[in-house]
């Protein structure tokens, strides 16, 4: 871990499937947990009710980037939605201070395709096609 007096960018950062070469993405969305907590009604404590914690719940982790026609993660996918057969990867997330140090590094554990979806098309736009892909995992923690 680097240690630095001011916080750090988040424009470079790397992205690896089950410790495959990097792939490129434009933004990285989803390293989210939450902590759900259950009321509890204590007996002759009518003032507040106790939080007690339950789960951590975790959010989808998005990818999304230029169409780039990777047959590798666009066959993941496909099996996955057309064929139902859902292939679990470990993803890496690296926030890089240059390119060989990660600054911190997240691992989603069991991740597997949920959503994909890919932009507008419009010919009025010089646009880049742009493509999400959504994926469910079971958790993610910090890697030293």
């Amino acid at each position: 871990m680097a240690s630095n007096s001011y916080p750090f960018t988040s424009y470079y950062f790397k992205v690896t499937f089950d410790g495959s070469e990097a792939i490129s993405f434009q933004s990285v969305k989803g390293l989210e947990v939450t902590l759900e907590t259950e009321d509890f009604l204590a007996g002759g404590e009518n003032r507040f009710t106790y939080k007690l914690p339950k789960q951590a719940s975790y959010s989808n982790l998005v990818l999304t980037r230029g169409w780039m026609n990777d047959m590798e993660i666009i066959n993941w996918c496909k099996d996955a939605f057309y064929n139902q057969k859902i292939e679990l990867k470990d993803i890496t997330v690296s926030l890089m201070q240059n390119e060989e140090t990660p600054i911190s590094t997240w691992k989603v554990v069991n991740a597997f395709p949920k959503k994909w979806t890919m932009s507008e098309f419009n010919a009025q736009n010089n646009a880049i096609a742009i493509e999400s892909i959504e994926l469910q995992y079971q958790y993610f923690e910090f890697v030293e």
